[in-house]
């Protein structure tokens, strides 16, 4: 009888998503219905931001018509959006240390909200640059707190729930996209369609607001400074993974009509199974994550989109798309787990973290494109694509970085006591008949925020 319990204690932590308490006994998998209200309103949120992005995206041909913009115009007016997001993400990243991360986040959905019925309303180019800046820095700013947001509410449940929320905005984002390509073939101009969203999106912000988690400024924490060896590290990870997804959505359907011979339909799928596959990796990411753990994840994610990568360069249509499947599975979860591998090391106040590794990932996503189309100017856009698995390969040497364990979440490791390891090790040799084999024992969690 004793064997058995010990079979079953070690199969629930294994198998099983449920958080552990202080003494390393299952608990009940039910959350409380304070938290589930919380999952529920940072899920909005994302949703609210993917959404925005991909509504915008769809109407920027009908505000380029509204001024009479040329292409290179329109481009300027563009990096406005990321100059934006580079200056937003820090800012937010410093006023979390100071301000509540509930009231910073609903104050971030405000702005955005606000701001994605202007672009419509500019009565001129310099006008338009200015909303633009506005846009990038709203969205980069909630990027960051619902990032925040996310991993406050992984303490509170001692539970994974990065990658979900990322599922979300990539489902809101791919919703926001083809409402917009509806609305737009319904014959709504953006002067309706787009302040219809911002009623909306404040309607949804308004809803969530009450239900975000609350932290505690702690008062000394560093706002701005040098990130550490570790938040470095895990911002290459993000700038790795960003930059290929940048490449891949700005490059994907010219390559593959270029070099493959797809026509116009076809040369658009490789794009399509790149993002369906991701949105299905980030919506099963956090139970993966819990089972392997986030280092072996990120590192089988990585050989997954090596192989992918490889896959994409090779000269077969079917061969390509089965490429940017995979791809798209291994770049899923790495993201998201280098925004949650830093806040974890970051202590109360993961804000700052998760700006300077947004910074990095999103400053990959804007340098993939051109320096692809340079590479490809001199050498090829074959050849250019060679980036792709070099970037799936930091990708493999920066998940050394993330935790072996989910749940730990100090700075500085804490010793374990000779019974645990010894208790560890007993209860691994009694279980082999059953086919376990020894996983990594996960610390307990952290006190709830």
């Amino acid at each position: 009888m004793y064997q058995s319990g010990l079979r079953r204690a070690l199969y629930r932590v294994i198998r099983s998503d449920a958080p552990l308490d202080e003494k390393r006994t299952p608990v009940k998998r039910n959350a409380p219905p304070r938290s589930r209200r919380s999952r529920v309103a940072i899920s909005a949120l994302f949703f609210l931001l993917g959404t925005g992005g991909g509504s915008w995206a769809v109407r920027i041909p009908d505000i380029q018509h509204h001024l009479g913009l040329s292409t290179g115009a329109l481009g300027v007016a563009l990096l406005a959006v990321a100059v934006g997001s580079l200056l937003g993400m820090p800012i937010a990243g410093a006023l979390g240390a100071r301000l509540d991360a509930a009231g910073l986040a609903a104050g971030c959905a405000f702005a955005f909200a606000v701001v994605l019925a202007l672009p419509q309303l500019a009565p001129s180019y310099a006008g338009l640059c200015g909303v633009l800046l506005l846009l990038g820095a709203a969205s980069g700013g909630l990027g960051v707190m619902i990032n925040a947001q996310a991993v406050l509410l992984e303490r509170r449940l001692s539970r994974p729930m990065m990658s979900s929320f990322h599922g979300v905005l990539s489902l809101g984002a791919l919703g926001g996209a083809l409402s917009s390509i509806v609305i737009a073939g319904a014959g709504i101009p953006p002067g309706v369609h787009l302040p219809a969203l911002t009623g909306a999106s404040l309607a949804l912000a308004i809803l969530a607001a009450p239900h975000l988690v609350h932290a505690v400024p702690v008062h000394g924490t560093p706002t701005l400074g040098r990130p550490s060896r570790h938040v470095l590290a895990l911002g290459m990870l993000a700038f790795a993974a960003l930059l290929c997804e940048g490449a891949v959505a700005d490059w994907s359907a010219v390559f593959l009509r270029e070099e493959a011979g797809a026509g116009p339909v076809l040369s658009g799928v490789g794009y399509v199974a790149f993002a369906g596959a991701m949105a299905a990796g980030r919506l099963a990411g956090d139970r993966l994550a819990f089972a392997l753990g986030p280092r072996r994840l990120v590192v089988g994610a990585g050989a997954c989109a090596t192989i992918g990568a490889i896959a994409v360069l090779v000269p077969s249509m079917p061969i390509a798309l089965g490429g940017f499947a995979l791809l798209g599975t291994g770049l899923s979860v790495v993201f998201p787990n280098a925004l949650a591998g830093a806040a974890r090391r970051s202590g109360g106040q993961p804000e700052a973290a998760i700006a300077a590794v947004s910074t990095f990932g999103y400053a990959g996503f804007l340098l993939g494109p051109p320096l692809i189309g340079a590479l490809a100017e001199a050498n090829g856009l074959r050849t250019s694509l060679l980036i792709l698995p070099a970037c799936a390969t930091v990708i493999l040497l920066c998940a050394r970085r993330l935790d072996r364990s989910l749940l730990a979440t100090d700075a500085t490791p804490r010793p374990r006591p000779r019974a645990t390891l010894a208790a560890k090790r007993d209860l691994t040799r009694k279980s082999s008949s059953s086919g376990f084999s020894g996983e990594p024992w996960l610390p307990a969690p952290q006190p709830a925020v």
